[in-house]
């Protein structure tokens, strides 16, 4: 008799199950026992001084760090507030299209109909308003 737990997808599986807790404690235990050995990279004639200076940077490239993504989250404020309107006009094309399939009384062109049937693809609602 096989388990009943060889069959379910594991994607299906409980997010508390203690195989995946403990893959993750595992990969955790890796990464740190990886991380030990920057320690001995100060013996090193080579790498040691590089280290030391990577140290030094921590403070510069978090500045950096910091600054760049206030850049890219500004960009991204203006792409919303330039892309905002189009998400609307979808959003309204959408809803005139469901109200003309349930009314039906309406001769309208099928390129026209098409046109408003890709409105209401789920792929553009993740475009929708989110501040105006």
């Amino acid at each position: 008799m096989r388990h009943l737990g060889r069959r379910i997808l594991r994607r299906d599986w409980d997010e508390w199950e203690p195989t995946l807790i403990s893959e993750c404690a595992f990969a955790t235990a890796n990464i740190f026992s990886s991380l030990k050995m920057i320690h001995i990279f100060t013996v090193n004639p080579h790498l040691g001084p590089l280290r030391i200076s990577l140290g030094r940077m921590v403070l510069d490239i978090v500045k950096f760090l910091l600054i760049y993504f206030l850049v890219l989250f500004s960009f991204a404020c203006g792409l919303n507030q330039l892309l905002w309107y189009y998400a609307a006009m979808r959003q309204q094309e959408c809803e005139k299209y469901q109200s003309m399939i349930n009314s039906s009384t309406q001769n309208i062109p099928i390129k026209e109909l098409i046109r408003m049937e890709e409105s209401c693809d789920p792929k553009y609602r993740s475009c929708e308003r989110f501040s105006n």
